[in-house]
């Protein structure tokens, strides 16, 4: 059994180490950022947010970038003026937003955070959906701004897309 365990961590250690975060403009590569690479980028700062998950009903604390200043770093200023953002989980699960939609509803209230890993943790915390457990690294973009009392749906603008493994701004 141990050995077991030994090669499952091998396995995940290796995957993680692995991991490439993808950024692309009209579905051509920009850029594929590794893992460690994410985690240290020295042109935006790191931030901590506690946050409220609407769709998981906890609050946890994380550590990443503000995703509107890592957009800036990926893109320049100018995906602000594209029309959608696609967002890709590990699994191939994929998210589209209107990105003048996502930035009008951000402004008001909610802000935006690319995080990789939680505070006082290494990674991420498991969590369970339908019945599976879920480790929603490498990287997880979540929403600062959210209470108790808000309600949330698959039609929202703000995604909350966890193993995401790829961005792709589209600008027609």
């Amino acid at each position: 059994m141990k050995t077991l365990f030994k090669i499952l961590f091998l396995i995940s250690t290796f995957s993680a180490s692995a991991f490439e975060f993808t950024v692309k403009k009209d579905g051509k590569i920009l850029k594929k950022i590794p893992l460690e690479e994410l985690k240290s980028i020295k042109d935006i700062e790191t931030i901590q947010s506690h946050v409220y998950n609407p769709w998981r009903d906890h609050e946890k604390n994380y550590i990443g970038y503000n995703f509107y200043k890592f957009l800036d770093f990926a893109y320049g200023k100018e995906w602000r003026k594209g029309k959608k953002i696609h967002f890709k989980a590990l699994d191939g699960y994929q998210q589209i937003s209107n990105i003048k939609e996502m930035l009008r509803l951000s402004n008001n209230t909610y802000s935006p955070i690319l995080a990789y890993r939680e505070k006082d943790h290494k990674s991420f915390r498991t969590f369970n959906n339908k019945n599976k457990t879920v480790d929603p690294g490498p990287v997880y973009l979540l929403w600062s701004g959210f209470k108790k009392v808000d309600k949330v749906s698959h039609g929202d603008v703000l995604k909350w897309p966890y193993q995401l493994k790829e961005i792709n701004v589209t600008t027609k």
